[in-house]
């Protein structure tokens, strides 16, 4: 056994110099998003002296829904075990954190991953890998905390400094501070503009703060580099649609489905989730999706009896609902309870406090039952969180909850969980839409005119006078009608 050193100067073992260079290509394509960086990790397992490929390969499967006991990720594991005790001290911390991750500790393996970064702060493997982890459940202050303890160890003439600026940058937006998220990502794209991650957190910053044409406009500049990133491409594309949907471009949003979500790899639940969610937020915003569920409730079918991590879950939960399922959502239900005894992990314990009741109240939305929506989804939101995801993946479930809120006629409940979003959101169209729907219901007509106008001047250009198409009188912007699923 041999030392190497691997693109990011890192010390590995391994037998042959070649498996290093596997391993960078590898590497490399995880952090660009390209290629197929595991299954190329995995192939790197011939090097018995190699733990690494594994490490990253088991991790991602885990990530994408895997457990220990599926056969695959099991027999990785076995793998490090054998190689433990030969391998340093920085190698055994990624041991312990992907077995923690495959056993359903996902803090617990952030926080092995967060000490070999301790140890070894140029270790961006091991800071991604925590960074994901966090991810996973929710957790943003992890996720900002991790990456800022490395920080100032790296500098910019380093390679991949561009890399870490990104995740810096993500972590940032994710709690909230998006004035301080815009530099680092964009700094990130000028030192690394493959760096999809980093565009992908300035998407997030506009997208959350309602900045309607910095996003399409950065979308769009972009759009050479990340439509060539396959493995985040299609989430991008979802950012996009999301615009489209605030702006009432409906055909365009669904054209955006059809022709990328909709044509995504299967086998990979994730990829699911955004064409799923795009497909949701759509007929919450009054558009009609045809018939597009029943064959994305199909692909799902594949995934669905794994109950794997919450944010899957909540998607499955919605696609089956909403394509009628009936048999099929009763027992996915159901696997919940069959789970109930395995809840020492804390996966396990996500799944039955948070994963649940949110699925059950999702379905209940579908169902038409508001008062179970209502009193499970508001209940749950101060945890909702914990199922993983993003801030604005998630915001899925304030716009479900309005939506139950508006057609079960509680106004004053309505009234105050929409004045508290906006006060947070004051550009997001949707509120706005809510906050109109709303106004108009209480019958106050000349109220609903102004927030249809604020939601209409949320995504109009500005005109040479000053002025843009939307008025109280109503503008071009497609207004959500009445009809709620």
């Amino acid at each position: 056994m041999g030392r190497f050193k691997d693109i990011f100067g890192q010390s590995l073992s391994a037998e042959r110099a070649d498996t290093i260079e596997g391993w960078n290509r590898a590497i490399l394509d995880y952090f660009t998003f390209k290629g197929d960086p595991v299954s190329e990790a995995l192939e790197l397992a011939h090097d018995r002296s190699f733990v690494m490929g594994d490490v990253f390969a088991a991790t991602m499967l885990v990530f994408d829904g895997a457990t220990a006991s599926s056969p695959q990720v099991n027999s990785i594991l076995r793998r490090l075990e054998a190689l433990h005790d030969a391998v340093s001290a920085q190698e055994q911390g990624h041991i312990r954190a992907v077995r923690a991750c495959a056993e359903g500790g996902i803090s617990l393996a952030a926080g092995c991953w967060d000490r070999v970064l301790m140890a070894h702060p140029l270790d961006i493997v091991a800071m991604k890998l925590a960074h994901e982890a966090y991810f996973l459940i929710g957790d943003a202050n992890g996720m900002l905390r991790s990456v800022s303890a490395a920080l100032p160890h790296w500098r910019p003439d380093m390679k991949a400094y561009g890399f870490v600026l990104g995740q810096h940058a993500f972590g940032l937006e994710e709690c909230h501070q998006y004035a301080a998220a815009e530099g680092p990502a964009r700094l990130a794209l000028e030192l690394e503009p493959d760096d999809c991650w980093a565009l992908h957190a300035l998407t997030h910053v506009y997208e959350m703060q309602g900045r309607h044409f910095d996003c399409l406009s950065l979308l769009d500049a972009m759009r050479s580099r990340w439509v060539n990133q396959p493995l985040l491409a299609a989430h991008i594309w979802w950012h996009l649609a999301l615009r489209y949907v605030a702006d009432g471009r409906f055909e365009q949003a669904l054209a955006v489905y059809d022709e990328q979500l909709a044509k995504v790899n299967v086998s990979s639940a994730f990829r699911l989730t955004d064409g799923t969610s795009l497909l949701w937020r759509l007929e919450l915003a009054g558009a009609s999706v045809g018939d597009r569920w029943a064959e994305l409730a199909d692909k799902w079918s594949a995934h669905a009896g794994r109950h794997a991590n919450g944010f899957l879950d909540v998607h499955i939960a919605m696609a089956l609902a909403a394509a009628g399922r009936q048999s099929e959502v009763e027992r996915f239900l159901a696997g919940f309870n069959e789970d109930a005894g395995e809840t020492t992990s804390e996966l396990g314990e996500i799944r039955r406090q948070v994963t649940a009741p949110a699925c059950r109240a999702l379905v209940a939305y579908r169902a038409g039952d508001d008062r179970t929506a209502i009193g499970t989804l508001a209940s749950l939101l101060p945890a909702l969180h914990r199922i993983g995801g993003s801030n604005a993946q998630r915001d899925l479930f304030d716009r479900t909850l309005s939506a139950s809120m508006l057609r079960a006629g509680e106004l004053a409940r309505s009234r105050g969980f929409l004045l508290r979003l906006l006060a947070e959101h004051p550009n997001a169209a949707w509120v706005l839409d809510d906050m109109a729907t709303l106004e108009a219901q209480s019958n106050d007509p000349a109220m609903a005119s102004v927030y249809r106008a604020r939601a209409s001047l949320a995504v109009a250009p500005i005109a040479e006078n000053g002025r843009s198409r939307a008025s109280l009188a109503g503008g071009a912007r497609h207004q959500r009608s009445d009809r709620r699923h």
